[in-house]
């Protein structure tokens, strides 16, 4: 299957699959530079992730959608 990304959208889901060694951004940004505000926009990327978890497994999952929802909403 073809996938054009976003650099940002796939760095925002390496944190919800596992921990990920700070080398791994280190090296990204020596090459390509994120944007400032790429924390900003993180859980939004994160969101359709989290919910698509939450529709599929429920329980643990939909609290995390939830609670990553409601900051969103309240930002």
């Amino acid at each position: 299957a073809c996938y054009w990304g976003d650099r940002e959208c796939d760095l925002a889901m390496l944190p919800l699959h596992t921990e990920q060694p700070p080398q791994i951004y280190d090296g990204y940004q020596s090459v390509s530079p994120l944007p400032a505000d790429f924390l900003e926009r993180q859980p939004v990327y994160q969101l359709y992730t989290l919910l698509n978890r939450a529709r599929l497994f429920g329980g643990q999952h939909l609290v995390i959608a939830q609670q990553s929802l409601d900051r969103l909403l309240a930002a």
